[in-house]
């Protein structure tokens, strides 16, 4: 079949396979930006787990524990698509610059880090709708739009979340 099954909070959720990859320099540069550049998945789960420690208010916490686990999930399907594009997910941009944890905003409080999270998510869509239009592989076009549905998924909840702590 052309879907990778993956049990995800007790609902069964579906990605796109990839067909037909091509070794390809300039796919694997816009999966690496989208692992490891400054506003990839990488940074996104350090990012939560961060947050995950720093947070005692429990009902944020399971939601960042969600979140973080999809992340998680994003980046291994992009670090697999990048060896099956002919790459090595060395955890580097596209320019070599590895990643760090210097990317991360280390906010000191729940609202601060709702603020920062709702931007990085927003910017995640952004990066994936752009990705979508410059790769040519089909299957691939797919899977960033599954991410992407996932990235607005967390940004609705994130923005529920900002309500309970702007009161």
């Amino acid at each position: 079949g052309n879907f990778i099954y993956l049990a995800k909070g007790g609902i069964m959720e579906k990605y796109t396979k990839i067909l037909d990859a091509k070794p390809e320099n300039h796919t694997i540069n816009i999966l690496a930006d989208l692992l490891s550049g400054k506003d990839g998945e990488l940074g996104a789960i350090m990012q939560y787990f961060y947050q995950i420690a720093m947070t005692s208010d429990k009902e944020l916490k399971r939601l960042l524990e969600e979140i973080d686990r999809d992340e998680m999930m994003h980046a291994r399907l992009l670090a697999d698509a990048i060896v099956q594009f002919g790459g090595i997910p060395y955890l580097c941009n596209q320019y070599n610059k590895f990643f760090t944890t210097e990317y991360l905003d280390y906010a000191m409080n729940e609202r601060e880090f709702l603020i920062t999270d709702i931007r990085d998510e927003e910017k995640a869509i952004k990066s994936y709708e752009k990705a979508i239009e410059m790769v040519d592989n089909e299957s691939l076009k797919t899977l960033f739009s599954e991410i992407m549905e996932d990235e607005k998924m967390h940004l609705k909840k994130l923005r529920e979340q900002l309500e309970r702590f702007d009161k």
